[in-house]
């Protein structure tokens, strides 16, 4: 098996999508309502004691990006007054601040300060305080004042407060991005949709028919981006499509919530899935054999399939040479196919071209079939 992040395609590297909000989108400047707070250092502290602050945002990359040497150095800065970058906080719930820029200092200050798990090192001015810890120099009346003076620190935090747009706050996670930790658009709507939807897409993408037909990238969400373009599809008719396909799926991840058949889609997908894997093995979604899973290939198989009766899908599965030899003549013959796959996979004709020719290929195996089902 290859390495998991070359075996599927970042929606991301299909068109780049995430300048598709730029266009479209105008918003009110009233609507918008970010604060902008001073505050010291031991007022973070004391949030992350209290855990109003979620360093376990699975949206994020990870909570350990830094090397100690560099959360030393972070450390060390606080200590001498060095300024740092602000802090950017959803606070929607206040109880509960969900972290846009800042994770990683904040991380570092959690494994000094709370867990006392960081020795520090590689530090340019402070070198003699080297391979201490917080509890070292908490205790040591020499360099207790180093403690003293990094919790007095003044930092500046930007807080997203209640009331701002969603549309809104999806572009702030775009812009935002000091700390070189760019958030694919899938990271952020799982940032803006807590709860129930972030959840339900988890869950499908943690199906074992998921994880055979799909090798995964689980650090950046792709797998759950293609769980959401299935979702998305099935939700709203291809003829229905709207552009941009990055808002398409935005709004299709808001509503997840208020579906009503969740439990019915789920269990669609996992047939659908099955499906495709007794017919195209682990070969499923794939322009090539050792090509990556495609994004668009995924949506439209799932979504035909998984609107199939039992008995059509067993019948299909029997005619798997036959949907495998269709299949090829449009990946080899047909250039709007291939068009709406690749380069024009989020175009009005190019999402129609590829669910059309996908529905009548399913339809012409199961009018014509070469191997009819035994009971028939």
């Amino acid at each position: 098996m290859n390495n998991q992040n070359s075996e599927i395609e970042d929606i991301d590297n299909e068109e780049n999508l995430e300048n598709e909000r730029q266009s479209n989108e105008i918003f009110d400047p009233r609507e918008i309502d970010i604060s902008v707070e001073q505050q010291n250092i031991d007022y973070l502290i004391g949030k992350l004691e209290d855990g109003e602050i979620d360093l376990n945002t699975e949206f994020q990359r990870s909570t350990d990006l830094w090397d100690d040497g560099k959360m030393s150095r972070l450390i060390e800065s606080l200590m001498v007054r060095f300024p740092v970058p602000g802090f950017y906080f959803d606070i929607t719930d206040k109880n509960n601040w969900q972290v846009i820029d800042g994770l990683q200092r904040l991380s570092a200050l959690k494994k000094f300060v709370i867990d006392n798990k960081l020795k520090l090192k590689g530090l340019d001015f402070l070198q003699e305080i080297e391979g201490k810890t917080f509890n070292d120099l908490s205790s040591d009346q020499v360099y207790k004042h180093l403690i003293r003076t990094m919790k007095r620190t003044q930092i500046v935090l930007y807080l997203i407060r209640p009331g701002t747009p969603k549309a809104v706050k999806y572009r702030l996670y775009e812009r935002i991005n000091t700390g070189g930790l760019t958030l694919n658009s899938q990271e952020i709507r799982h940032a803006l949709n807590q709860g129930i939807a972030a959840n339900y897409v988890e869950e499908l993408s943690q199906l074992p028919e998921f994880k055979k037909v799909i090798i995964y990238s689980t650090n950046r969400m792709l797998d759950r981006e293609f769980v959401l373009r299935y979702i998305a599809f099935r939700e709203i008719s291809f003829y229905n499509y709207k552009l941009p396909f990055t808002k398409f799926l935005d709004n299709a991840m808001e509503n997840i919530a208020k579906c009503s058949r969740r439990e019915k889609l789920k269990q669609e997908f996992a047939k659908a899935l099955e499906t495709a894997y007794q017919i195209f093995d682990d070969k499923a979604f794939r322009k090539k054999p050792r090509a990556k899973s495609n994004g668009a290939l995924f949506e439209t198989w799932t979504v035909n399939l998984s609107q199939l009766t039992d008995e059509k899908r067993v019948l299909l599965v029997s005619n798997k040479a036959q949907v495998i030899e269709l299949f090829n003549l449009l990946l080899t013959n047909h250039e709007d196919f291939k068009n709406s796959i690749s380069k024009g996979f989020s175009t009005i004709k190019g999402v129609k071209t590829r669910f059309i020719e996908i529905e009548q290929l399913i339809q012409n195996v199961l009018d014509n079939p070469n191997i009819k089902n035994s009971n028939d």
